[in-house]
């Protein structure tokens, strides 16, 4: 490979991580998959077919996996590039609030309950 084509590599390598958002949309992809998935080991590849950019679009789905479901367990395997949501809290929390809204139903109070305030009738929902 020759200088020029070197640098016009180099260039492109450089310019395409910004330019697209196709990482970040990968990274949404690969989160929905797992959770869909939920219990399956899914394996992370990014769109430009390196082993670095493979590491780095693992670490930022390890990464907001962390910061956006952090009482799910998660499970990762760094060598192989691989993700698993071995639990999510998510049908539990679905459960507890149709189990909320049912009770709120049943008082059949005509006073509109405020979601913000979380108050109804001048008591407070835990």
């Amino acid at each position: 490979m020759d200088e020029r084509e070197a640098f016009l590599r180099e260039e492109i390598s450089r310019l395409l991580p910004i330019a697209t958002g196709r990482t970040t949309r990968m990274a949404d992809w690969y989160i929905q998959k797992l959770y869909e998935n939920e219990g399956e080991w899914i394996e992370v590849y990014d769109h430009f077919g390196t082993d670095e950019a493979d590491k780095a679009l693992f670490d930022k789905i390890v990464a907001r996996l962390a910061a956006e479901h952090p009482h799910d367990e998660i499970e990762t395997d760094s060598t192989r590039l691989m993700a698993r949501v071995a639990y999510s809290r998510r049908d539990d929390v679905e459960e507890k609030i149709g189990v909320l809204l049912a009770e709120l139903q049943s008082m059949k109070s005509t006073e509109p309950y405020d979601p913000i305030h979380r108050k109804k009738s001048g008591f407070e929902l835990n």
